[in-house]
């Protein structure tokens, strides 16, 4: 493994800023299986394709001005599965901030957001059980994303920050917008409880497309309608909901990289809005998320976020107070903008040597540090996995959601 330091992308930044003792940004992906997990076996996958996922293999050292993320020379040991989303330590943070767990007949990785997004996450869970299943069943599996050979290096292509490559001439406005947020039942715990449900992917798409909508549309929305509902039976305020979305940039500026490159958007709901039908709803959803992504958008997007990082000014600045200005710019212009993430996946096209052996995959994230929700969703063989994840134990606004989806989908079926 080729030994590298590099400074951490602006996402990377953000997280670190935002890590404590109680709290960090963690991603969770799940593989359940058609049997029980052999962990001697899974070790071995792990160790062949540690050098084909370096990414996974760094850790974050601090420094005066900036920390530093660093390729180390480190085996991830396999561990049974007994925390969901277990916080990080400063230790695991500084050598290998991610996990390979097992349980029963699931295989599951975690790890800090700092060092990757999505797009690298699905390649190494993916190559990783592709790995398992050729060592314990002794089947070929062809090579192409998110499939990565594992007899290669990880390419130079997959460390670059294309953050500094996309930036638009012009920064984009950021607007604050204080947005409904249910309290945190616990401020102090750090305890994570999931609630999962599994729809059909076909039923959903052909709901969304008689609406004239995409399905993250059709289901941000009934997102957004649950919280306002419960904002209105268990609150005098009338804030909006506001719905946001992470958005994959490799889709707008194509690339390899394995880093973060994400920027996020927002669908906002309010009060009034309820007057409205539900198709009116849906169309103004649509048009506010059709305005935000686009090329000129996102990359102005990019350009006010990298800005401050390029600033000889902020370079200067120490570390510890550039992420406390951070932790004031995100509760300013992040957390408190908006009600919960709604982080879609889309399809995790397997081979087809695979589907018999693996079930489902789902994907967790933990929640925000102050509003308690978040909410996954990943696509696999027709399945939706949709994942919330909240600090409260009270599951009221899941169910309203669930009951509100359910009767959309018999009214669709009625007609």
């Amino acid at each position: 493994m080729k030994m590298r330091k590099m400074m951490p992308d602006i996402s990377s930044i953000l997280y670190l800023a935002l890590a404590r003792k109680t709290y960090c940004n963690l991603y969770r992906f799940t593989m359940t299986m058609s049997e029980d997990v052999d962990p001697i076996c899974l070790q071995k996958a792990a160790d062949n394709i540690r050098d084909r996922f370096s990414v996974f293999m760094c850790g974050f050292e601090s420094g005066f001005f900036h920390d530093t993320q660093a390729v180390h020379d480190v085996h991830i040991q396999v561990i049974k599965d007994t925390q969901f989303l277990r916080i990080l330590s400063k230790e695991e943070i500084k050598t290998c901030p991610a996990r390979i767990l097992y349980a029963e007949n699931r295989l599951s990785i975690e790890f800090f957001h700092a060092l990757a997004d999505g797009y690298g996450a699905v390649a190494y869970i993916s190559t990783l059980t592709a790995e398992y299943l050729r060592l314990r069943y002794n089947i070929d599996i062809p090579v192409g994303y998110p499939i990565m050979d594992s007899t290669e290096e990880t390419r130079e292509e997959e460390f670059i920050d294309e953050y500094f490559n996309h930036g638009a001439e012009t920064s984009a406005k950021l607007s604050k917008v204080y947005a409904y947020q249910l309290p945190r039942d616990d401020k102090k715990g750090c305890t994570i409880r999931p609630y999962q449900k599994v729809l059909s992917m076909s039923e959903i798409k052909n709901m969304a497309k008689n609406q004239g909508v995409s399905p993250t549309t059709f289901l941000s929305e009934i997102m957004a309608e649950s919280f306002m509902k419960h904002q209105l039976n268990h609150s005098d305020s009338h804030k909006p909901v506001r719905i946001m979305i992470p958005v994959n940039l490799r889709g707008f500026f194509p690339n390899k990289t394995f880093r973060n490159f994400i920027e996020t958007i927002h669908v906002t709901l309010h009060k009034d809005d309820l007057n409205k039908s539900f198709n009116e709803r849906l169309n103004q959803f649509k048009d506010e998320m059709k305005s935000q992504l686009n090329v000129e958008h996102l990359g102005g997007m990019i350009k006010a976020h990298v800005s401050l990082q390029q600033s000889v000014f902020f370079r200067m600045i120490p570390t510890k107070l550039k992420y406390f200005a951070f932790k004031i710019g995100y509760g300013f212009f992040g957390e408190s903008n908006s009600t919960m993430t709604f982080t879609n996946l889309g399809v995790v096209n397997l081979p087809e040597e695979m589907h018999p052996y693996v079930n489902k995959i789902d994907c967790f994230l933990s929640p925000r540090a102050g509003s308690p929700y978040n909410c996954a969703m990943i696509v696999f063989k027709d399945q939706i996995a949709l994942n919330f994840s909240s600090f409260n134990k009270n599951t009221e606004v899941e169910e309203e959601f669930w009951q509100h989806l359910t009767k959309i989908m018999e009214e669709q079926k009625s007609f």
